[in-house]
């Protein structure tokens, strides 16, 4: 179950995973964000080692052994944009390549925790001297092309997982989770047009996990041995009830006789798939091609059913609003509008209307409730009123 979609579960997270991906979150604040939780942590276990070089040691809290077992999966993605210049120059990754102190340990003098990108510049610029004799050439000719930034700004971090550089809990998901290979074919299943119980039924179907009589009898319990939806009952099982019992045969002959897609008795797996590879060459599909383009023109809606769904779906309808006036009568004749209305949760109904002359002039207007059973029949029952008022009062021309 505790899989992504496309890949043959459910899309359920496992907890062990989300665990992971909040430990890595509080790796990510813990090194980004100041605050009081931050600086104990520091004062606590770091006052003479940086953070990333810090190991645990029996004492420490578990709290403290989580958050450096979350650094070793979170920390190799965190880097940093120089401004101040105040992060620390051997052990932050501001040169995008990981930590100076991985690479030259040999060049690395005491106080490694105190030693800040700052000190290796001189107005804002960097002191090439002393990079030539603290770091090898090439090393210090590479630092020396990188942009300072600004000199009021703060230094940033930034997360390499993300196009945005900042942190996602979906990002930090994808660091701890277990892969498996993706199944294209999936995406059918799960698709934003298909309500989710409709999906997972279908996903219990393929990989048989329906509680049919095969099933049931594996946990000790006694289903229902024969299909009770057909007249000749026969043995329940997932092929017969869905694809070859007498009320499966009937629907897929009703709903794909007018498609041109012939009902065959196949695993259901290959009659699904069959389905969706269909081509749309019989005149149903064609009709249906024919008023898309005419909503549409110009639109190459392919050959099967997968091209033609894929551009219905990218097809965005182009919103029309056509103004609506009354419009006087002829001379001498009088126009009625009449409306109803029907609420089917309190069967309240209520119907209305007005009457107007040829320049637009009140004549008699009306709005009273009445009883009936739905819309159309309110609506009817408006337009009689209001003929029967005209009649009364001796009014032929309307």
């Amino acid at each position: 179950m505790c899989f992504p979609k496309d890949e043959d579960k459910i899309g359920i997270r496992w907890m062990q995973e989300i665990s992971s991906t909040l430990a890595i979150k509080r790796w990510w604040r813990f090194r980004t964000i100041k605050s009081i939780w931050a600086d104990f942590l520091v004062a606590k276990y770091c006052k003479r080692k940086h953070p990333v070089e810090r190991k645990w040691v029996p004492g420490n809290s578990q709290a403290w052994k989580n958050i450096l077992l979350a650094r070793d999966k979170a920390e190799k993605y965190i880097s940093w944009r120089i401004n101040k210049g105040e992060c620390n120059f051997w052990w932050d990754n501001w040169l995008g390549f990981g930590p100076l102190a991985d690479y030259f340990s040999d060049y690395r003098t005491g106080g490694g925790n105190k030693v800040m990108v700052k000190h290796f510049l001189i107005n804002h610029r960097w002191n090439m001297t002393k990079l030539y004799n603290m770091l090898p050439g090439d090393i210090a000719l590479h630092i020396s092309t990188i942009n300072t930034g600004q000199e009021d700004s703060d230094d940033y971090a930034i997360w390499d997982k993300t196009e945005n550089g900042c942190f996602s809990n979906t990002s930090a998901w994808h660091l701890t989770r277990r892969y498996r290979t993706k199944m294209p074919f999936l995406d059918n299943i799960w698709h934003s047009s298909i309500p989710f119980k409709i999906s997972f039924l279908t996903w219990r179907l393929i990989y048989k996990k329906l509680p049919f009589n095969k099933a049931v009898v594996k946990f000790g319990k006694q289903g229902f041995p024969t299909c009770i939806c057909c007249t000749i009952p026969e043995n329940d099982s997932i092929q017969h009830v869905f694809v070859e019992g007498q009320a499966a045969d009937h629907i897929w002959r009703f709903i794909g006789a007018p498609l041109g897609i012939n009902h065959q008795h196949i695993p259901i797996n290959g009659l699904l798939q069959q389905w969706r590879n269909q081509t749309a060459k019989n005149k149903t599909v064609w009709n249906i091609k024919t008023a898309l383009n005419v909503a549409v023109p110009n639109i190459d809606f392919g050959g099967n059913w997968i091209s033609t769904c894929a551009t219905v779906e990218r097809i965005k309808p182009v919103q029309k609003c056509t103004p609506i006036c009354w419009k006087n009568p002829k001379s001498g004749k009088l126009k009625i509008n009449t409306d109803g209305s029907f609420c089917k949760t309190t069967k309240r109904v209520g119907i209305g209307g007005i009457i107007r002359d040829e320049e637009g002039k009140l004549v008699m207007a009306f709005s009273i409730p009445v009883e009936c059973g739905s819309s159309n029949l309110a609506e009817a029952l408006a337009v009689e009123f209001g003929s029967s008022w005209c009649r009364i009062n001796g009014i032929s021309d309307i």
